[in-house]
């Protein structure tokens, strides 16, 4: 607290603690732009035997700037320390703790809030965290910990508040309990530091002073007229000098010319109030006298936005003289009035506590020409005048000088701008127009005109006003004067006056041109009128006339140049794009009302033309033009040079025009003279967008890709464009005229009508450009430059002769050309030519399509023209013949007339003149030559490929069952596999569940690849099929017949039965069932079948073969053997399953049926020995011990006879029973008895 800073410049004045400050506080204040002011209080010396002192004295507050702000010394009054006891910090001896508090609340009826216990030692973070968090109202805080000035141990604290919530204004230390070691006679000292907070306390801050009045204003640019804002003066520091404030009202207010202004400044008494010491007091006054101002001097409200044309800009410019002001004569001062309103101050940057500003007039302003207001009393005896306090005001004689504008339309409503002097601001000031009391030296016609009072409009100050000029019954001058006292009876109109002219009406009858660009600068011409020239009404105050003639485009206004009474020029303003309406004055204020349409529309833009050439002389190129703001009007042109034309309109982005022809007599600098040049050389002032980039480099080559040789005879010109005939694009767009080209022979001069003749044309001036071309007849083809005489190009195909047009009925020709158009056909045989009485030609043959016969020619001429741009064609009118049609099945090339070619096989050649032959389509075949058609590929083949002599044969896995197919995508029927050449789908196989009755199937349809347009498919169609399914049984219990013929009785007599296991057995007996095949057809391996074309003898088709027994196939399968996991083979069935042939899936047509069993899907009879009892098994089940079975698919065993038995598994025949045992039962492995005692058992 031992520095002071500058509040406006932000420097410090010294350090704060030395030389070697470099705390976070020191630094908040040298960066805070206000400044802080810091009081510190000394210690004092107790009286002998008192514990209370005395204070007393001054110190002084004070910034460097003294000029800006000077110092105020603030005395300071004896207070007891008993009242200010707990505004100190104390500290003599270490080891003792003190507290910081802060008041808040009312300053009369304090609330201490004190924070805990602090040593006396404390850090600087220990304190601002008790600060910050234990004093609520306190807010932001800073501190810093300094050593004390002496050095000694207790230290010193700097807190600064940077931010508060309530009234801080002093920060109190309670030291009761702070003790040390004083010195001799003294107690424990005492510091306290005062703190002012700049932000809230210090007065600082900014104002500016204005009047209710002033308003600055400008007529801007055109779009908006007058705009006005309110004018004050630049921003003034607290206390400014004197200096400072006169200069800043006479600068920055308009209308205040001369002021005196004196400053004085006071300072405030500071002052304790019982708990803390109030803020500092300091007040400036200013003393201003207005001498000279220009101004309102009644002091009413102005406004932004005024109702009238004449603003205070207008009526007085002396302020503003920039070229938006209108013009004035030479002296356009208006005085001022008796009165100055009050000055008003902007006090909203304004800082600190209490703040506050008034203003008050002292005393107010005279003059000598106010008048003056004097009482009204009658007497009838010359003595005692009457006490009624009537008034009677003396008002000055107006005097009017100058009026602006001087004239206007006769329908009145002109603002008129009247100058002169002693105007005063109230209800009765009226202007007339018309009079012609007092006039003196004026002519007869002024006489006797009616006279029109109307009360002022506005009053500007004493010296303008503004009235509203009224209607008029006839042109011609009137007179203008003011009253200040009332319109009628004896109202005392001024003394002199000013001439007002009336003139008729205004009107628009043409505008030319009617449309410009949005950029503007085009020269308008208005024709109607009458347009007053300008000073016809003669000049202010002795100056030259004032041209008031304006031109307003939509809201633009621009001056008018006088032509004539029936013309005037403007330039129109730039603008946005659209249509806007045009109206003209002749005073600047009163506009027509017509609403005559103005189009702006935006800047045409080109980018490039096409062609960029054509012919000099025989010109009239159509010259494609594409850009960008092209408008659809008359005026459209194109510029040449310096030749104009009319331009096309096609859209916005495209125009075309006809090339003028090339004035030979024009020197270089215009369109000129061509010389040689070569292409490669001519340029546009911007790369063309249509031309490629090369090596990333755009070019500006007219022609890009042209050599330097050879020269042509050329010359460039610029191509502009203009939508309103007068504002021209400056684009560098580029056109190069050319020597005209011409055809001087043709060579062949006849040739084949299928076209590809090389034609070789002789001629001048032909140029190698991308664009060269040869029109033969109606056809344009491209041609090969060789040099600048000799071109040539391919002779295009043409038609030699007509179609037959009539109406066709009854299968022939019966109005040929509809009876009213001559056919004109040569006849063949004859180039005679001629028609019959149908207006047919001779030798018409009907249905022949008017061609020629066999032999004969039907001549055609045509005409080979030339065209360097492609565009421009020559009109030598060098001809070229055609020659008769090449006939059907054949091809001329066109090298030769003679060049006849049969069409090769696998080709075809439709109709007449041909120049090629055509490859047969896919689905077609030809086997021969010179053919007009193709075939369609037959039944059980395909034809995948273009122009196939032969058909190829369907492959396997597929069916080609219709004709035209171009590649097999019809698959194998499942169920079935297909070789090559099947060419059916039909099945013979039956009803899915195995039958040996007939049952219909359908065959595939026809897919979509080989539907033709006009024709129904191929549907589905029924077909019988069955299988040889069958079983039968000549079973038997006895084990005899079983084995032999012979039963069991019979066989005990013969023994004809194998009885050993390794004896011959052949099963005579059991179950059979047939094979489950499908039935055959006879022609399964040669299909018989017919087609138109196609010869079936040397070719064996196909049907579809079912799927071997045991597998099954998917649809397309195409061999019998099978892969597995390749589906387009047999699979095999699942074990248990009875597949038998063409199943369609593994699980066939079920299980396996019982007395059967399918190892791998075929169904197996199980043999002697044997049986399947039930359905599914995959493997037979022997016989069990005691049953035997001599048959084959059998579901059960036999039972061993009574007298044999059956040991083990898998008997086919039951063994005897053998000597010495007996078998009584059935179904015996064993002999169940032995042979009883006293009997024999032989065997069996």
């Amino acid at each position: 607290p031992d520095s002071v800073v500058d509040p406006w410049r932000g420097t410090p004045g010294q350090s704060l603690r030395g030389t070697n400050a470099t705390g976070d506080v020191v630094e908040w204040v040298k960066g805070d732009s206000l400044g802080v002011q810091v009081v510190t209080i000394g210690q004092a010396a107790l009286e002998a035997g008192s514990d209370m002192a005395t204070w007393g004295g001054t110190f002084s507050l004070g910034y460097n700037n003294t000029e800006r702000n000077p110092p105020c010394d603030i005395p300071i009054p004896l207070w007891n320390t008993t009242e200010i006891a707990n505004s100190f910090q104390r500290y003599d001896q270490p080891y003792r703790r003190f507290h910081k508090l802060f008041p808040h609340g009312e300053p009369h009826q304090p609330t201490l809030t004190w924070t805990r216990p602090l040593r006396w030692d404390a850090s600087a973070p220990a304190v601002q965290e008790a600060l910050s968090k234990d004093l609520a109202g306190l807010g932001g805080v800073l501190v810093e910990k300094v050593p004390s000035p002496g050095g000694g141990d207790p230290p010193r604290f700097l807190v600064l508040v940077m931010t508060r919530k309530a009234d801080t204004n002093l920060l109190l230390a309670n030291s009761s309990n702070l003790y040390g070691g004083g010195g001799a006679g003294l107690e424990p000292q005492a510091e306290a530091d005062y703190w002012l907070s700049s932000s809230g306390s210090v007065l600082h801050g900014n104002m500016s002073l204005t009047f209710p009045w002033a308003f600055k204003c400008r007529e801007g640019n055109g779009l908006d007229g007058a705009t006005c804002a309110p004018a004050s003066t630049r921003l003034l520091g607290v206390c400014a000098n004197a200096s400072e404030v006169e200069l800043a009202l006479e600068r920055d207010l308009p209308g205040v010319r001369d002021v005196v202004v004196n400053r004085e400044v006071q300072c405030g008494i500071a002052r304790w109030n019982g708990t803390i010491l109030e803020a500092l007091h300091r007040r400036c006054r200013y003393e201003i006298e207005f001498l000279d101002v220009v101004a309102n001097a009644s002091g009413a409200t102005a406004q932004s936005e005024f109702p009238w044309t004449w603003t205070p800009l207008n009526a007085d410019t002396d302020e503003f003289t920039g070229p938006a002001a209108r013009e004035a004569s030479p002296d356009r001062r208006v005085e001022t009035g008796p009165d100055v309103p009050t000055l008003q101050v902007n006090r909203t940057l304004l800082r600190g506590q209490g703040a506050v500003v008034r203003v008050r007039e002292v005393r107010k302003g005279l003059s000598y020409r106010a008048g003056g207001v004097v009482s009204l009393e009658v007497t009838q005896n010359g003595q005692d005048f009457t006490s009624d306090a009537l008034t009677f005001e003396y008002r000055p004689v107006a005097s009017v000088h100058t009026l602006e504008p001087a004239h206007g339309p006769v329908y009145g409503g002109t603002e008129v701008l009247v100058r002169g002097e002693r105007f005063m601001n109230s209800a009765l000031l009226a202007c007339r127009f018309g009079g012609d009391s007092g006039f003196d030296g004026g002519s007869a016609r002024h006489r006797g005109r009616h006279a029109s009072v109307i009360p002022a409009a506005k009053f500007f100050n004493s010296s303008c006003i503004l009235c509203v000029a009224p209607p008029a019954l006839r042109t011609g001058e009137a007179y203008v004067e003011v009253s200040n006292n009332g319109a009628f009876g004896n109202a005392n109109f001024s003394t002199t006056r000013a001439a007002f002219t009336y003139w008729p009406r205004l009107r628009i009858d043409r505008v030319d041109p009617p449309l410009g660009p949005a950029s503007g600068n085009v020269s308008v011409r208005v024709i109607g009128g009458p347009f007053p020239a300008p000073g016809s009404f003669g000049a202010v105050d002795g100056g030259q006339g004032i041209n008031e003639l304006r031109c307003r485009f939509g809201a633009v206004t621009v001056v008018a140049a006088w032509v004539a009474p029936d013309e005037v020029h403007c330039y129109a303003p730039p603008h946005r794009a659209g249509r806007f309406p045009l109206e003209v004055t002749a005073n600047d204020q009163d506009y027509t009302d017509q609403r005559v349409p103005f189009f702006y529309y935006q800047d045409p833009v080109l980018s490039r033309i096409m062609p960029v050439s054509g012919p000099a002389i025989a010109a009239g190129t159509r010259v494609t033009v594409f850009g960008d703001g092209f408008v659809n009007t008359s005026l459209l042109q194109c510029r040449f040079g310096r030749d104009l034309v009319p331009g096309i309109y096609v859209s916005d982005h495209e125009i075309a025009c006809e090339s003028p022809p090339l004035d030979e007599d024009e020197t270089t600098d215009g369109s000129g003279a061509m010389t040689w040049t070569a292409l490669s050389e001519q340029y546009t002032r911007y790369s063309d967008p249509s031309h490629p980039r090369k090596l990333g480099v755009e070019s500006r080559k007219l022609f890009p890709s042209a050599h330097y040789y050879p020269l042509y005879l050329s010359q460039l010109v610029a191509v502009e464009v203009s939508n309103n005939a007068q504002d021209w694009t400056d684009s560098g767009v580029a056109f190069l005229y050319q020597a005209d080209a011409s055809v001087e022979r043709v060579s062949p001069s006849a040739g084949l009508d299928t076209g590809g003749t090389a034609l070789f044309v002789k001629g001048r001036n032909f140029v190698n450009s991308t664009e060269l071309r040869c029109r033969v007849g109606p056809r344009v083809v491209n041609a090969t430059f060789l040099r600048p005489e000799l071109v040539m190009c391919f002779a295009p195909a043409q038609a030699s002769t007509e179609p037959d047009q009539g109406l066709w009925t009854h299968n022939r020709m019966a109005t040929p050309d509809f009876g009213h158009s001559p056919g004109a056909r040569f006849t063949p045989g004859s180039e005679q030519g001629g028609v019959d009485e149908w207006g047919r030609p001779l030798g018409y043959v009907s249905g022949t399509g008017g061609e020629a016969a066999p032999g004969a020619v039907s001549p055609r001429t045509l005409m080979v023209e030339v065209a360097n741009n492609g565009a421009d064609f020559t009109f030598d009118r060098k001809t070229y013949d055609v020659t008769g049609p090449c006939p059907t099945g054949h091809y001329c090339p066109g090298l030769d007339t003679t060049a006849v070619l049969a069409c090769p096989r696998g080709t075809y050649c439709p109709g007449t003149s041909n120049a090629n032959f055509t490859l047969c389509p896919r689905g077609m075949y030809q086997p021969l030559t010179g053919q007009s058609d193709c075939l369609r590929c037959p039944v059980g083949f395909m034809c995948p490929d273009f122009g196939m002599p032969v058909p190829r044969v369907c492959p396997a896995g597929f069916v080609c069952d219709v004709t035209g197919i171009e590649l097999a995508d019809q698959p194998c029927p499942e169920g079935h596999f297909c070789l090559e050449g099947t060419a059916t789908t039909s099945t013979t196989c039956g009803h899915p569940a195995l039958s040996g009755e007939l049952f219909p199937t359908l065959s595939h349809a026809e897919r979509g690849s080989t539907l033709r347009k006009g024709r129904r498919a191929a549907g589905h169609e029924l077909v019988l099929g069955a299988r040889s399914t069958a079983c039968w049984t000549n079973s038997t219990d006895d084990f005899g017949l079983q084995a032999s013929g012979f039963t069991s009785r019979f066989w005990m007599e013969r023994h004809t039965m194998p009885l050993a296991m390794d004896s011959p057995f052949a099963p005579l007996r059991g179950r059979f069932c047939l094979d489950d095949l499908c039935l055959r057809l006879e022609d399964a391996l040669d299909l018989s079948l017919t087609d138109y074309a196609f010869d079936y003898a040397d070719y064996n088709l196909r049907r579809p073969v079912p799927c071997p027994k045991g597998t099954y196939c998917h649809a397309g399968t195409a061999v019998d053997a099978g892969n597995m996991k390749n589906f387009s083979t047999p699979q095999p069935c699942f074990e248990s399953m009875h597949c038998a042939e063409g199943s369609t899936d593994p699980v066939g047509s079920g299980e396996c049926p019982a007395g059967f069993y399918c190892p791998f899907g075929q169904k197996i009879a199980c043999p002697v020995g044997t049986h399947c009892p039930r359905e599914g098994h995959w493997d037979p089940m022997p016989c069990r011990p005691g049953t035997f079975s001599g048959q084959v698919g059998m579901r059960r065993c036999s039972e061993c006879p009574r007298g044999f038995i059956c040991p083990g598994y898998g008997r086919v025949d039951p063994a005897p029973c053998p000597a010495g045992f007996a078998c009584s039962r059935l179904s015996l492995a064993s002999p169940n008895l032995r042979c009883p005692a006293g009997f024999y058992c032989p065997e069996g």
